[in-house]
């Protein structure tokens, strides 16, 4: 059982963005009383220096090495487009320490391509090539995962995942995975 949102809590209380960037999710999320604060980290300084100048009292942000940094408690965690920058292995430690990060009660939320969706995740991957050759993201490898697997390794970290749909019903090479985590253990 996932816990209802307090009434005078927003539905995401404290947030935990790994991989950031500029952090405009994060940062729309307080704006919109969807969530209290937030706590932003990425491995491009650039980015985070971005960040800190934008986030006020809305939340902190910092430089980490994404595939070594000790994750702090939050009531969602947010893991959009960044596990494909890294290798197998260090996705699934990344993983692993977002799962233990998410309080009871509390959410994964993941947003990655498909590999396999056919031309449009070509088109994607390529794109996502150039990014990284210019430097405009960073990340040591391109490694995508389709949404079976990573629900997979989710549900094996103690979490309920469920695929979500586009809302408009469109077709798209990415995919948005949410992974719960129950109020209590399970036994």
């Amino acid at each position: 059982r996932v816990a209802a949102p307090d009434q005078d809590q927003p539905a995401l209380g404290e947030v935990l963005d790994v991989g950031t960037g500029r952090g405009q999710l994060a940062l729309l999320l307080v704006e919109l009383g969807l969530a209290t604060r937030f706590t932003g980290l990425d491995w491009d300084e650039r980015k985070i220096v971005v960040l800190c100048r934008a986030a006020g009292d809305a939340g902190e942000a910092r430089t980490v090495d994404l595939t070594s940094a000790k994750l702090s408690p939050a009531d969602t965690v947010l893991l959009i487009d960044v596990l494909h920058y890294s290798p197998r292995e260090a996705q699934r430690s990344l993983l692993e320490r977002a799962a233990a990060a998410i309080r009871p009660g509390g959410r994964l939320l993941v947003r990655e391509l498909d590999p396999f969706f056919g031309l449009s995740s070509r088109v994607a991957i390529a794109c996502e090539r150039l990014a990284t050759r210019i430097a405009m993201n960073r990340g040591s490898t391109l490694e995508f995962t389709e949404p079976a697997l990573l629900m997979k390794q989710l549900d094996s970290l103690g979490l309920a995942t469920k695929l979500l749909p586009h809302p408009d019903g469109k077709t798209s090479p990415n995919y948005l995975l949410v992974a719960l985590r129950p109020e209590t253990p399970r036994i």
